[in-house]
């Protein structure tokens, strides 16, 4: 006779969100949020994991969820975080089943997650907030109403007016310190322009410069330690390499494939002596509440995706201005 209780249930779906206003970097613009949720029940326990389909690397909704479903019959009869590892390739698909084995876990055992990985507990935290790629006049905007934000991030188009965007939003909110996101849209040309002309006591970092594989163009670059690799950095192998020419690196759980690689990833880093940024795609609280349990490893946060939503999900995340504070509706017992 089979145990019932022994035997999982992997459910799945789409979900949308509106957000409040148009997204806009390098790449393009969004007007909504897409994510995928994995439902697994075992017995009376229910963990959940989310994740975000990142299309610069050729995943879609779609994609991600075929990928979920060629693991259907491993996950429903016990297959572990362990064993999952090595099934699936890091990515968006591995990262929403890895989350929702860890949430799994969590209330089988009726441990939160930080204590099992041995983790300090939630507190709050300072994350950036995002400022959209815009005219100048907009961006300045945008800063002004953010301006007792602590730390501000601001989008950059590789265009001919980057640096009065960044000129406006310093300008706007004087008080705080900016990452200039360049999502892959400059040359290393540009890019010493560009720091030619920045106060750079007001910058803490400048996010992926150049294209990812040609971060040799940043050999030699005398700002290294304010470089930070999200493109080009995927998994914890890529650390060695990335060190060369960046001082901080963005661990992004759609990228890792889940929390187990961004363990990994933070614990390379910290051998590398990097600066650890922990980023997100657009998604909503439970796609934010893993990376938000990696906290005390991290210097910078930039976890503001559930600030954009119209509705987030229950029990997300609350935020006193820029103070991003603990959730609950992921990895506790």
């Amino acid at each position: 006779m089979t145990d019932k209780s022994r035997h999982r249930i992997l459910d799945w779906q789409i979900k949308r969100y509106k957000i409040t206003r148009p997204f806009t970097i390098a790449r393009g613009t969004k007007n909504t949020a897409e994510q995928i949720i994995v439902t697994l029940k075992q017995g009376d326990h229910i963990g959940r994991g989310a994740c975000v389909p990142y299309r610069h690397n050729a995943e879609t909704l779609e994609s991600v969820a075929q990928q979920i479903e060629t693991l259907r019959g491993g996950i429903e009869n016990g297959l572990s975080i362990e064993d999952l590892q090595p099934r699936l390739s890091a990515g968006s698909a591995r990262n929403a089943l890895d989350c929702a084995l860890w949430d799994l876990k969590s209330r089988q055992l009726g441990q939160p997650i930080w204590k099992i990985a041995n983790i300090d507990a939630p507190i709050p935290r300072i994350t950036a907030t995002t400022l959209s790629v815009a005219s100048p006049a907009e961006v300045g905007e945008q800063a002004q109403q953010l301006s007792a934000a602590p730390l501000l991030k601001l989008k950059l188009a590789g265009d001919d007016i980057d640096i009065k965007r960044i000129e406006v939003a310093i300008k706007n909110a004087p008080n705080a310190k900016f990452i200039l996101d360049a999502n892959e849209s400059l040359t290393r040309k540009k890019l010493d322009a560009l720091i030619s002309n920045l106060d750079l006591d007001a910058i803490s970092l400048i996010e992926q410069p150049v294209a990812a594989g040609r971060d040799e163009e940043l050999s030699g670059f005398q700002e290294k330690h304010i470089l930070c690799a999200d493109e080009s950095f995927h998994l914890a192998e890529d650390t060695a390499y990335l060190s060369k020419f960046y001082g901080a690196v963005n661990i992004k759980l759609d990228k890792t494939g889940g929390f187990t690689g961004a363990l990994e990833a933070v614990k390379t880093a910290q051998r590398h002596n990097m600066t650890i940024m922990l980023g997100c795609m657009l998604g909503s609280s439970l796609a934010m509440a893993p990376a938000f349990l990696l906290a005390p490893f991290a210097q910078i946060l930039d976890l503001d995706g559930p600030i954009l939503l119209a509705q987030d999900d229950e029990n997300g995340f609350t935020f006193d201005g820029s103070t991003m504070n603990p959730a609950f509706l992921w990895g506790h017992s």
